[in-house]
């Protein structure tokens, strides 16, 4: 009789368990394929479905249909996407009842007519799907 309390409670403390993982590098490469498939698609000019990237944050502030001229206008001003480098990355990914992820990367990019730092903010969707909430691009004066 005294074994079923303690089973009751045993099965409610795992099931209000999570555990929590800062900076794993299978977390920063997860995030790392999401921002390199926006930057693949800058540098092919290849904007189509590119909204499936962004969480729906993202889009109720930026229509779906604005990011493909969103991006065509900053390939206008700055010249195609030459390279990027991953700088800093922080990432926090909770596992368990409750899941999220936070995803924090930037990069280095260098385009055709400037350099810049570009910051990207990620989160695990409800569907567990990592997509960008937001980002800024940080720019180094026109090159010479």
């Amino acid at each position: 009789m005294k074994k079923i309390p303690l089973l009751l409670l045993t099965i409610l403390f795992f099931s209000c368990y999570t555990e929590t993982h800062k900076n794993r590098p299978s977390d920063k490469a997860a995030a790392g394929i999401v921002a390199e498939s926006l930057f693949f698609a800058m540098e092919r000019s290849d904007y189509n479905g590119l909204s499936d990237l962004f969480d729906h944050k993202f889009l109720e502030i930026t229509p779906a249909e604005k990011i493909p001229e969103m991006l065509a206008q900053m390939k206008q001003e700055m010249g195609s996407l030459q390279s990027f480098e991953l700088v800093f990355s922080r990432t926090k990914v909770s596992e368990g009842s409750v899941q999220s992820g936070e995803y924090y990367l930037e990069y280095e990019c260098e385009f055709e007519k400037r350099k810049g730092k570009w910051t990207i903010t990620m989160a695990k969707s409800e569907d567990g799907i990592i997509r960008i909430l937001g980002y800024t691009l940080n720019l180094a004066p026109e090159k010479r």
